[in-house]
């Protein structure tokens, strides 16, 4: 049944299970159709394309839970073998402020395409004091920090508008917030972390090791030739 199939909605975890393996879980992609398979994760050396961890989960969690377990399992090994790790590449399923950080605090340099920028306004020009949790806008009213909120992958954000009487009385509200009383940005709670993973994707070494480190020919391999599906399809996430 095709994802497209009026009935595709209908086939979840809470609906159907495997009666031969119960922790095969519904994986769901665009345009993809609706099996029980696992999630496959591996660690792969991307100079040489050497598989250097490999781990199933349930399918229907985030790339991004999985990642501090795969490191605090890998890096102990590389260490034995007095092998030297410094830098890891993943694709945006795995980025989000907690990873960063737990990255940066085992001293591994990220190069996680985060598919963010580091502060989501929805228009116009903000500054960030520094030393101070609040954003400045053009007119140069504050916006202070408010509250926190979260995504739907249960990431932090930082919420912070402007003063209401600021902004009603201000000449660029016609351009900057007509149907708003208020001007609101929102800032991701890990926003220096994000910051550095922004800066060095837009670098041209970011870019390169973008480009160089792709795991994608080792899961081919793996599927196409290894029997990775095992009569399931196997779903394809990277890290290395």
């Amino acid at each position: 049944m095709g994802a497209t199939h009026a009935k595709a909605r209908v086939l979840s975890n809470k609906t159907h299970y495997s009666p031969t393996d119960r922790d095969a879980r519904v994986s769901v992609k665009p345009d993809k159709v609706r099996v029980l398979n696992y999630l496959c994760s591996l660690a792969v050396d991307a100079a040489g394309g050497v598989i250097n961890h490999e781990q199933a989960d349930f399918t229907d969690s985030r790339d991004s839970r999985h990642l501090p377990g795969m490191v605090q399992r890998l890096l102990p090994r590389l260490r034995a073998q007095d092998l030297l790790w410094c830098n890891v590449l993943c694709d945006t399923g795995y980025a989000n402020g907690f990873n960063y950080t737990f990255l940066t605090e085992r001293g591994l340099t990220y190069a996680l395409d985060s598919g963010l920028r580091p502060i989501q306004t929805g228009g116009g020009r903000f500054h960030v004091r520094r030393g101070a949790d609040t954003c400045t806008c053009t007119a140069g009213k504050p916006l202070p920090f408010k509250k926190y909120d979260t995504t739907a992958d249960g990431g932090w954000l930082k919420i912070y508008w402007a003063a209401y009487q600021d902004c009603m009385g201000c000449p660029l509200k016609a351009t900057c917030v007509p149907t708003a009383q208020r001007k609101q940005v929102t800032r991701i709670a890990y926003d220096p972390a994000y910051r550095r993973a922004w800066a060095r994707q837009q670098s041209r070494r970011g870019q390169a090791i973008r480009w160089q480190g792709t795991v994608e020919p080792v899961f081919g391999s793996l599927i196409h030739h290894y029997g990775l599906k095992s009569g399931q399809h196997a779903r394809q996430s990277r890290d290395a």
